[in-house]
């Protein structure tokens, strides 16, 4: 069997979903750091982010590259940007600081 498209409720659909999200990222440079699942980061550029089922959270430094893995992002997946960062996993944040 080839499984050529996600099925839902397939037990095998996240790991399929995931292998192929890392596939992509690592095409350009990013990789899941070795002892926390979940937390990605570039070879080279400054830039973190977390993913949790379907959210990211970005760390980085200059706007540069955080476009760069938005772009990417973009080219493969529909998805919405929240720029103040004020929704993450289902919890609402309030910054304190510019």
């Amino acid at each position: 069997m080839r499984i050529v498209r996600d099925i839902y409720g397939l037990p095998q659909s996240e790991k399929v979903a995931n292998d192929l999200l890392k596939k992509r990222l690592a095409e350009e440079g990013y990789f899941e750091v070795q002892h926390m699942s979940g937390l990605f980061k570039h070879k080279w550029r400054p830039v973190w982010f977390t993913l949790a089922v379907d959210d990211f959270g970005i760390k980085y430094i200059d706007e540069e590259h955080q476009d760069h893995l938005l772009k990417l992002l973009n080219k493969y997946y529909e998805m919405e940007t929240d720029y103040n960062g004020e929704l993450h996993c289902g919890v609402t944040l309030k910054w304190d600081y510019i």
